[in-house]
């Protein structure tokens, strides 16, 4: 690992390791251990963000409250999230965060990854996703370099996903 590397992901690190409210994550989400509640000013209040075996989230009161342990919404979220735990343990946590941070093309692999899964909760259990929603939802992520896709490349990801055309790449 480079020292920019580290740089990089070590103020991210110090910063969620401040958070004191949690939430034990069931096992079924393993490596997943944890939801914390982050300081709000890090990132938009529905962002959440994984590093390691943690969830964290601005409110996790509002949070748990919104996404129900149990539910279909939280089952999708923790499996989207279950991905990039996983990914970040087969790669190396500060690599796979310094990369996620500057390289929008990795970030949008990753997130397709974590966005399968969450669609393919959802559809498995018989209901129906919104394409844009999705697409408006996944233009909006950046990272210090940039955006990661547009509105286009969104939407035309998800109609795959749906229709079953696009399926992540084996490990």
């Amino acid at each position: 690992m480079t020292n920019m590397k580290l740089l990089l992901a070590a103020p991210l690190l110090f910063v969620i390791g401040c958070s004191t409210t949690e939430y034990n994550v069931e096992s079924d989400y393993r490596p997943l251990k944890q939801i914390r509640e982050r300081p709000e000013f890090l990132a938009p209040d529905t962002t959440i963000t994984t590093v390691g075996d943690t969830i964290y989230v601005a409110n996790l009161k509002n949070w748990l409250a919104d996404n129900e342990p149990g539910s279909l919404v939280y089952r999708s979220k923790l499996k989207h999230e279950q991905v990039h735990s996983i990914r970040q343990s087969d790669k190396g946590l500060a690599e796979w965060l310094a990369k996620y941070m500057t390289d929008t093309s990795f970030m949008w692999a990753e997130e397709q990854r974590g966005w399968y899964e969450e669609i393919m909760t959802i559809r498995t259990a018989g209901l129906n996703v919104n394409p844009a929603e999705i697409a408006v939802i996944l233009k909006g992520y950046k990272n210090l370099v940039g955006k990661m896709v547009s509105f286009d490349d969104a939407l035309v990801w998800v109609q795959a996903v749906i229709s079953g055309s696009w399926k992540p790449a084996p490990k």
